[in-house]
């Protein structure tokens, strides 16, 4: 009965142990299982989990080169219109300074008069050098040329009672009256101004003109005299008149403010010579001395000041 006992145990033993095994194989067989399907579901849920990735960040697009944008230039419309009316008002006044201008202001001369063979002739070369010159600035100003003497003057515009121009003009020495005055041509044909006296209505014709002074050189053989350069003035309180004589030979004489005339010089010990244009080429001589006191005696008769160049600042 003992050794039955223990046959049954060591068999039930056996029997255990064979459980056991085949229990482990099962399991181990079906942990296998478990391992593929968890790496199936694995792949899956990678798989998934990489087109979720793909969904949410779109694949970036490749960097091109840049392309220029050109800047389209804009002009506004208050702008265009401004430059429009600048241009129509340059246009308008240069209309009206070409062919309706009838200021007298500018500078105008005689109309010649000569004929074709009389304007060929030496005698017409003369008459160019002694042609008078009428200026009249904006402000009033009028002035007489001739050759390098210029009288200094004023004028004044009015109407009359038929509402006529009239023209006022005083240049002492030279012209005084008054005028009826009329305007006429343009640039391009020349312009004309004619003054009319209105008592007899005698008149008088200018053509426009560009003032012509003629150019006097220095005497070649002119000299320095630190004891005369300078300006010397006779004021006898109703007629003052100066010299300025400069230190390159040019002379300036200054008769009242009313008269001026340009010219060159040369002295020696006791004579000035002043050479300048009035008709033609002119000249004339002074005498000199200088006084103890540093006047200047011209002429043996008018007693002339140095005036003092700082004084003049």
């Amino acid at each position: 009965m003992d050794e039955n006992k223990d046959f049954s145990v060591e068999n039930t033993t056996d029997s255990t142990n064979n459980s056991d095994t085949d229990t482990t194989e099962t399991l181990y067989d079906n942990n296998t299982g478990n391992t593929d399907i968890e790496t199936g579901l694995n792949e899956e849920n990678r798989s998934a989990e990489l087109n979720i990735a793909s969904d949410s960040f779109p694949a970036a697009d490749v960097p091109t080169q840049p392309t220029a944008i050109k800047k389209k230039s804009v002009i506004q419309i208050p702008v265009i219109i401004a430059a429009a009316i600048v241009v129509v008002v340059l246009l308008a006044f240069g209309i009206f300074k070409c062919f309706l201008n009838t200021s007298v202001v500018g500078t105008w001369t005689v109309q010649n008069t000569a004929t074709a063979d009389e304007a060929n002739s030496a005698s017409a070369d003369e008459a160019e050098a002694a042609r008078i010159y009428y200026t009249f600035e904006d402000d009033g100003s009028a002035y007489l040329t001739l050759g390098t003497m210029k009288a200094v003057g004023t004028y004044t515009l009015t109407k009359d009672d038929n509402n006529s121009n009239v023209i006022e003009i005083n240049v002492p020495n030279a012209i005084t009256g008054t005028f009826n005055y009329n305007v006429s041509g343009n640039i391009f044909t020349g312009r004309v101004l004619e003054l009319i006296e209105p008592t007899y209505s005698q008149s008088i014709k200018f053509d426009s003109a560009n003032l012509v002074v003629p150019k006097l050189e220095p005497y070649k053989d002119f000299k320095s005299n630190d004891k005369l350069t300078g300006k010397w003035v006779y004021d006898a309180e109703y007629f003052k008149i100066t010299y300025e004589l400069k230190e390159d030979g040019t002379v300036t004489i200054n008769q009242a403010d009313m008269l001026y005339t340009d010219g060159v010089y040369k002295c020696t010990d006791d004579t000035i010579t002043i050479k300048y244009y009035a008709a033609g080429e002119s000249t004339m001589e002074l005498t000199y001395e200088i006084e103890d006191d540093g006047s200047l005696i011209l002429n043996g008769m008018q007693q002339y000041v140095k005036e003092d160049s700082s004084s003049e600042n």
